[in-house]
């Protein structure tokens, strides 16, 4: 009965996943296997902590933007290796430097335009949630609702649609490692709300049996685009262009689609296989 539960849960949650292929490019260059290119290989990586988009899971990186973005690299012929590299401010530290290619998935941002540039075309959308826990019986329809409380995000996480600013001008919030710390400190009364994106944090309370003990404050708090990230530092830097012309076509084609239902039917059959 608690696979089937599980099975059913992830199936829930995968029906609200959004997708935006809407770019219409052609594909990808073949230089690469030329050997005209600065570099022999792509080090990609993504957030360990954003299951089921993007996640460690002890011996590799999984998730349906590792999945894509794979896909997109192998369309122009370059060689890559997804790499776990650590909690997700280390993977932008690493990034901005140019150790780490690739980032899988992420917000467009100003700083994070300082060092990184992005593909126009999004991977899927996100929305961000504020998270509390049913023992308050707090209501919170606006972001203007939090001034004054207490309140949580993962470190590094920045969110985009001015909300990132507003969090840092006007909100009192505390920055814990992982997405299940902050869920847990809503539960022992230590925070008021949690924000984090909606399908990372839905999943681990899935994952736990916990959904009805918390609530998903409506409307979501911002709603924007995950892009692939690449470092302007990279050796590969001048990849990007074809990488993004790779996803355009994809998208086109339907192609980021099917690697999203295929990556995220793959996590339910691990979710319930692990009951």
């Amino acid at each position: 009965m608690a696979a089937r539960r599980r099975v059913q849960q992830g199936a829930r949650l995968a029906l609200a996943m959004a997708l935006l292929p809407t770019a219409t490019l052609s594909a990808g260059s073949r230089a690469w296997a030329a050997g005209t290119r600065p570099c022999e290989r792509v080090v990609v990586s993504g957030d360990a902590d954003y299951e089921p988009l993007s996640w460690f899971d002890g011996r590799e990186m999984q998730g349906a933007a590792e999945t894509i973005v794979g896909a997109a690299l192998g369309r122009i012929g370059v060689p890559f290796e997804m790499q776990y590299v650590g909690p997700f401010k280390r993977v932008l530290a690493d990034a901005e430097v140019g150790d780490v290619d690739v980032v899988a998935e992420l917000k467009k941002t100003p700083e994070r335009e300082a060092f990184m540039a992005f593909s126009s075309t999004p991977i899927f959308v996100n929305p961000v949630a504020i998270f509390t826990h049913r023992a308050r019986h707090l209501k919170l329809a606006r972001r203007e609702d939090l001034v004054g409380l207490r309140g949580g995000i993962v470190i590094a996480n920045q969110f985009g649609g001015d909300l990132d600013a507003f969090i840092n001008a006007r909100l009192s919030v505390e920055e814990v490692p992982r997405l299940d710390l902050g869920l847990k400190m809503l539960a022992e009364g230590r925070l008021d709300y949690f924000i984090t994106s909606y399908y990372p944090g839905m999943t681990y309370l899935l994952d736990q049996g916990w959904e009805t003990a918390y609530t998903i404050q409506q409307p979501y708090i911002v709603a924007t685009d995950n892009f692939v990230g690449i470092s302007r530092q990279s050796r590969c830097f001048a990849e990007l262009q074809a990488l993004d012309r790779a996803l355009a076509e994809m998208a086109r084609e339907g192609e980021i689609a099917r690697l999203f239902d295929a990556a995220t039917a793959d996590w339910r059959r691990r979710a319930a296989q692990s009951e």
